[in-house]
C-alpha cells in the first residue's frame, strides 16, 4: 500500500467492537435469547437482538477504507492496479475463511467418528453440495436457502462479490461531494429500503438470499460517506466534534434499542464512521486504547471462527444440561465468558500464525517484496 496515504486509526477499534457485538448476538441466542430467556431480555430492550445490524456496519466501513485506499487507482480502470487490488482482497479474505470452513469440518468430523448419535444430528447442516458452494464464496447470492457450514462467512462472500462490482463503481462516484453522490445514496437507500418492505418484516436480516445486495447498498452508501470525509477533512466541521460521533453513537444505540426500522439504524451508522475518521478528541483517544485496538486487529479472526466455539458449546450442552432446562443467569454469564474468551485467545493465533503470514506468502507471489511489505504492515484496508 502506498504509504502516503495517511491511515485512519479510529477505525479498526470500531470493527473490534462490532465484532463482538455480533458475536454476543449469536451467542445469546442459543442461551435461550429468541424466546426472551438470553442474557438480555428482548421484551426490554433490542439492542441485543438486533445485533445483526453490527454486520451492516461493516458493510459501510468497508466502503468507506476501500475508497480511502483504492479509490484513487481505481480511477483510471488501469488493468495493473485492477488486479492488484483483486489480489489485495482475495489475500485478505480467502485464507482465513478457508481455514475456518477446514476448522468446522474438523470438528464434524471428529465428533461424528465418536458419536453416530451425533453424526445423525448435524449431517443437515454439513452437505457436501453446501460445502463446495462456501468455498467459492456462493453463499450469499441465493443459490442455497438452509443454514449451513460456516454460516457467518455469508457476509465475506458478499464483500467479496461486491469488491468485485466495486471495481466499476467507484470511478463513479469518486468524484468529490457532488450530486452523483446523492444520486448514488438515494438509490443505495431505495433499495435497501425495499429490502426491508420484501420479507414483510421490516428490517434487513437477509443473509443467503439478499446477502450481496444488502452488502452492495452499504458499501455504495459507505462510498458516498468517504465523499463527505474528502470535502471537509481540512475545514472546520461539526463532523470533527466530540458531539458529532457522540449523537450518532446514541442514535444509533435508541434506535438498536427501540427497534422502529433499520434503516434509521444505517444511517447513525453513516455518521459514526464520518465523525470517528475525522475527531480527534476524547472519542478518538478513547478508541485508540490497546484493548480496543487489539480487538480491532483479530476482528475478522473473531467473526469467522465464532461458530466453531459456539457448536462446541452446544455438544457440551447436550452432554451436561437435561433438555428443556435453562441455565440461570450465573451460568450463561459464565458460559458466555469463556466462549469469549476462548474465542479471543484463538483469534489472536489465528491472526498471528495465520492471517498476516498468508496475506503475506500470497502477496509477495504478485508483487515485489518491497510493496508486500508496505500492505502487511499498515492495517487500514482490513475492513474486516
Amino acid at each position: 500500500m502506498d504509504k502516503r496515504i495517511p491511515f485512519i486509526d479510529t477505525l479498526t477499534p470500531l470493527r473490534g467492537i462490532a465484532a463482538i457485538w455480533v458475536v454476543i448476538f449469536h451467542y445469546d441466542a442459543f442461551l435461550g435469547g429468541q424466546k426472551g430467556t438470553g442474557l438480555f431480555n428482548h421484551e426490554t430492550t433490542m439492542v441485543v437482538g438486533n445485533g445483526y445490524l453490527l454486520v451492516d456496519f461493516f458493510f459501510l466501513l468497508s466502503g468507506f477504507v476501500i475508497c480511502h485506499v483504492y479509490g484513487d487507482k481505481l480511477m483510471n480502470k488501469d488493468r495493473g492496479q485492477v488486479r492488484k487490488y483483486i489480489w489485495a482482497r482475495f489475500s485478505r479474505l480467502y485464507p482465513l475463511h478457508l481455514f475456518a470452513l477446514l476448522f468446522l469440518f474438523a470438528q464434524f468430523a471428529a465428533f461424528s467418528a465418536m458419536s453416530t448419535d451425533y453424526y445423525d444430528s448435524y449431517k443437515g447442516f454439513f452437505p457436501v453440495y453446501d460445502f463446495f458452494v462456501y468455498l467459492l464464496f456462493g453463499q450469499s447470492s441465493g443459490i442455497i436457502s438452509d443454514y449451513s457450514w460456516n454460516l457467518p462467512s455469508w457476509s465475506i462472500a458478499a464483500e467479496w462479490w461486491t469488491y468485485l462490482l466495486a471495481i466499476f463503481i467507484i470511478p463513479l462516484i469518486n468524484k468529490g461531494f457532488s450530486r452523483i453522490t446523492y444520486v448514488f445514496w438515494g438509490l443505495s437507500l431505495v433499495g435497501l429500503f425495499l429490502l426491508t418492505q420484501y420479507g414483510g418484516n421490516g428490517n434487513l436480516d437477509y443473509t443467503l438470499d439478499f446477502g450481496t445486495l444488502r452488502c452492495l447498498f452499504e458499501f455504495t452508501l459507505g462510498l458516498g460517506i468517504y465523499q463527505v470525509y474528502k470535502k471537509v477533512k481540512d475545514s472546520n466541521t461539526f463532523w470533527k466534534s466530540d458531539w458529532a460521533f457522540y449523537i450518532s453513537i446514541i442514535g444509533a444505540y435508541l434506535f438498536l434499542h427501540m427497534n422502529i426500522h433499520d434503516l434509521f439504524v444505517i444511517i447513525f451508522f453513516g455518521g459514526i464512521v464520518l465523525s470517528a475518521a475525522l475527531n480527534t478528541g476524547i472519542p478518538s483517544r478513547i478508541l485508540n486504547v490497546k484493548p480496543l485496538r487489539f480487538l480491532g486487529d483479530i476482528s475478522y479472526s473473531v467473526y469467522l471462527l465464532q461458530l466453531f466455539w459456539l457448536l462446541l458449546f452446544l455438544n457440551y450442552k447436550n452432554l451436561n444440561f437435561e433438555k428443556g432446562v435453562i441455565p440461570d443467569m450465573t451460568t450463561k454469564l459464565v458460559i458466555l465468558g469463556v466462549l469469549l474468551s476462548l474465542l479471543i485467545v484463538n483469534s489472536y493465533l489465528t491472526y498471528r500464525f495465520l492471517e498476516i503470514p498468508a496475506q503475506r506468502y500470497l502477496r509477495k507471489k504478485f508483487s515485489s517484496k518491497k510493496s508486500v511489505e508496505e500492505a502487511v504492515v499498515s492495517p487500514i484496508e482490513e475492513t474486516k
